[in-house]
């Protein structure tokens, strides 16, 4: 365990350096930052002046390692544009935000998604079954932003049960979370189900039902418990995926979290603010990742990492 702990950590650290060496490098790809800073009345004194104070006058592998060497004291640069706040100050404001969305859409992924991967399991092939893998293929092949922007204009707008502004409170968080959560709650339908089917064909449970155990026993003392190890593990990257996939919805919701300020630095060329989410998001994902990991070993004692 220990050695895939140190194997794990390695390649986490080589996938951390690796994202944000690519995000350095296509963040330069927008222009010199000093255009986008400085007026067209700046002088050519204070023009280099600023590149210098701000390292722009060096090669970008100087450029780079000074980077990364900030980073790992936890600074992530200042804003270009938003009144010098530092990168890290912008993410501490944001973030409770978009983990309060992908948390509240994982829930609705989760009580959408096993419920009805059971159920399709329990009743293959009848209208449930198909019923249920309808709405799975629905999930995946309808874009968050499709979705939301239906939501908005059927339940905020013609229906007015939920408010259209960017406040951030209990009311205003179901409509982005649905729409966030539908997608994923058609993954874990799919996974739950294929992960059920297969506990159910198994030989105990075969001999469980010979037994004369009930169906309704069967399945919630022997098989649902053995059938959630693979979508439990895979609900751990399902929220990392949650937390990146927060982009597009809560551009369409205008929900003031990270989705949201990393389109903002785009469209503003604020590349300290971009590199700072990018790396941030990146983070939780590998951490996710490596507890994911760990948690199948824990839940399923056969897997042994050597």
């Amino acid at each position: 365990m220990k050695a895939f702990l140190v194997r794990r950590a390695g390649m986490s650290l080589v996938t951390l350096l690796a994202v944000s060496m690519l995000v350095f490098m296509l963040a330069r790809l927008q222009g010199d930052p000093r255009a986008v800073m400085l007026s067209d009345y700046t002088t050519n004194e204070q023009y280099e002046a600023w590149g210098r104070e701000m390292g722009l006058d060096k090669p970008i592998a100087v450029q780079y390692v000074v980077y990364i060497g900030k980073v790992m004291k936890g600074d992530l640069g200042d804003s270009l544009l938003q009144d010098g706040t530092s990168v890290a100050t912008l993410l501490w404001r944001r973030i409770p935000n978009t983990v309060q969305l992908a948390m509240a859409a994982f829930a609705v992924a989760l009580i959408l998604g096993i419920p009805l991967g059971v159920l399709a399991a329990v009743t293959r092939g009848s209208v449930w079954d198909y019923g249920a893998r309808s709405f799975a293929i629905f999930g995946h092949s309808a874009p968050s932003f499709w979705v939301g922007l239906i939501f908005i204009v059927v339940f905020a707008v013609e229906l007015g049960w939920f408010p259209t502004s960017r406040k951030v409170d209990w009311d205003s968080i179901v409509l982005p979370a649905m729409a966030l959560g539908w997608g994923a709650a058609g993954g874990i339908l799919r996974l739950m189900r294929s992960s059920m089917l297969e506990v159910l064909d198994s030989e105990y449970v075969k001999l469980a039902k010979a037994k004369g155990m009930s169906s309704v026993q069967v399945v919630w003392k022997h098989a649902f418990r053995n059938a959630l190890i693979a979508p439990i593990t895979a609900a751990g990257l399902l929220f990392a995926g949650l937390i990146t996939g927060t982009v597009v919805t809560e551009s369409v919701f205008a929900w003031p979290g990270l989705g949201l300020l990393a389109i903002q630095a785009v469209n503003k060329s604020d590349y300290p603010v971009l590199q700072g989410v990018i790396l941030l998001v990146t983070f939780i994902y590998v951490l996710t990742a490596l507890a994911v990991d760990l948690l199948y070993a824990y839940i399923d004692p056969r897997i042994k990492y050597n």
